[in-house]
């Protein structure tokens, strides 16, 4: 199963506020990535990717190159990672063109995101959407729990 997660509010707080891990990663890699990972995120994130493979689906510009790298010096191997760029290039001129997000048409299977409209379009795709509450300190245990994992 591909286990997508979305990073702006729902793994790194943009505009709400959440409670994040105390470490950006080890050094010297905490020099380039100082963004930081929800709380509890880095150990789901491996969790998860231990029993199904993990993509990282971003309306950011974040390149992939660097969420791919960010996410290794956290210990965490992607096995796709979806920005802005990449969703543009892909729905051009497909029944997509009209979704902030089409997990379907990269494979994806579940996907993570804090923003209620998304999970409208996952619905309307026909594809799982977990959605992924920034005040809710249980987050882990809650997702988790929507995975049966």
């Amino acid at each position: 199963m591909l286990v997508a997660f979305d990073l702006d509010d729902t793994l790194v707080p943009t505009t709400r506020e959440f409670s994040v891990g105390s470490a950006t990663g080890p050094a010297p890699y905490n020099v380039v990535f100082r963004e930081r990972i929800r709380a509890g995120g880095v150990k789901l994130l491996r969790h998860i990717g231990a029993k199904h493979e993990l993509a990282v689906y971003t309306t950011s510009l974040r390149s992939p190159i660097y969420i791919r790298a960010w996410f290794w010096s956290l210990g965490i191997k992607l096995n796709q990672v979806i920005n802005a760029d990449t969703h543009a290039s892909a729905v051009q001129n497909t029944d997509y063109r009209t979704f902030t997000k089409a997990p379907k048409l990269f494979g994806i299977d579940v996907l993570m995101d804090d923003a209620p409209g998304v999970l409208l379009e996952c619905q309307k795709q026909g594809c799982r959407c977990i959605l992924v509450e920034p005040q809710d300190i249980n987050w882990t245990h809650s997702v988790l729990e929507a995975l049966d994992c």
